[in-house]
């Protein structure tokens, strides 16, 4: 078969395109580990922590700007991003981080650091998120014409030790049917404590008989932070007979009482 050179050229730039997008995973490009900090630090300590940003592209240079936000996650599971020192529970105003901008070479790794120093007078958890863009190249001009630009976050979370006060409630727990294998539960879960925590819990469905059809955990890396009211949904992707259910919810908040509580629901033809 004949294929023109213009149709070649067609080919081989659609086929580069699909290799850079399927090549670039997370970060679109470069990787930065770890992705999460959690520290517990004292009120004045200073702590400095190392993270490393790996180039995966090992043709071209990539240079980065660094930058800190403040953020805060809608009840809708939405988050949205601000000024580092522009609400109560912001620790972004406390971190500084070293180099602000740099440039690694292809297929590179640098460590960046950066620095939380703890107020005096603070308690509970605090957050925000660091994160590591790339920029326009400026130095090497290719013949593919546009690189993706790519952003990556790493959150950090401060408690301040020997003074989070834990307090969570259930708020609402409710069934809906979304298709034929799909049912979903959606709870509800305050959190009026001025520490955040990461809810580990499951669902668990029993028919009229009071047997055990199934058990499904809750999804991996919650976060529920202070003042907050999350709704969590927990989707079961498997076909349920028609009739009548009880579904019971178990949730470990990080304190001493387990939250618990069930619904009934009903699987119609």
């Amino acid at each position: 078969m004949k294929t023109s050179g213009h149709h070649m050229k067609k080919i081989i730039l659609a086929i580069f395109i699909l290799a850079v997008i399927a090549g670039s995973g997370r970060g679109l490009g470069f990787l930065v580990t770890p992705p999460r900090c959690e520290l517990t630090m004292a009120s004045g300590q200073s702590q400095t922590v190392i993270i490393n940003i790996i180039n995966k592209d090992s043709t071209a240079p990539l240079r980065l700007k660094v930058s800190v936000k403040g953020w805060e996650k809608e009840k809708n599971g939405q988050i949205t991003y601000y000024d580092p020192a522009g609400k109560n529970r912001s620790c972004g105003n406390w971190l500084e981080v070293n180099p602000s901008e740099f440039e690694m070479p292809a297929g590179g790794v640098e460590a960046a650091r950066f620095t939380v120093t703890v107020p005096e007078t603070v308690n509970g958890s605090y957050w925000a998120i660091i994160f590591f863009e790339s920029q326009p190249d400026t130095m090497v001009k290719t013949t593919v014409g546009v690189r993706f630009v790519g952003r990556v976050g790493v959150s950090v979370y401060v408690n301040v030790d020997g003074t989070l006060q834990y307090q969570s409630e259930m708020t609402g727990l409710s069934y809906k049917r979304g298709g034929y294998k799909k049912h979903e539960f959606k709870v509800g879960i305050k959190n009026s404590g001025n520490a955040y925590f990461r809810p580990k819990g499951t669902v668990e469905i029993k028919d009229a008989a009071g047997k055990k059809i199934n058990t499904t955990p809750f999804p991996d890396d919650l976060v529920v932070l202070p003042g907050a009211q999350n709704d969590i949904k927990i989707t079961i992707n498997e076909v349920i007979p028609p009739g009548h259910y009880s579904a019971n919810i178990t949730i470990d908040c990080g304190q001493p009482e387990l939250l618990e509580g069930e619904t009934s629901f009903e699987v119609v033809p």
